[in-house]
């Protein structure tokens, strides 16, 4: 399937076909995701994070090569 480029006043555009949108589950006002990969544009819903799969392999403690005291004027 190809799309024409077009000019949308200061800005190109292309027009994605309501079938590959339907196909994609995209509804207007959704934001994508968009990748540049050399000649490549990847148009892709943007991934859904969530607080319980971030923190899985949390165990509470904090690594000790991220703490190594203050490097200011820190009061503590």
């Amino acid at each position: 399937m190809y799309a024409k480029v077009q000019s949308w006043g200061g800005s190109q555009g292309i027009r994605l076909p309501k079938k590959i949108i339907d196909m994609m589950g995209i509804h207007l006002n959704d934001s994508v995701e968009l990748i540049v990969d050399r000649d490549r544009i990847i148009i892709q819903k943007p991934k859904k994070y969530d607080l319980k799969t971030l923190f899985s392999g949390y165990t509470g403690e904090k690594p000790e090569e991220f703490w190594d005291g203050p490097k200011g004027r820190e009061e503590w």
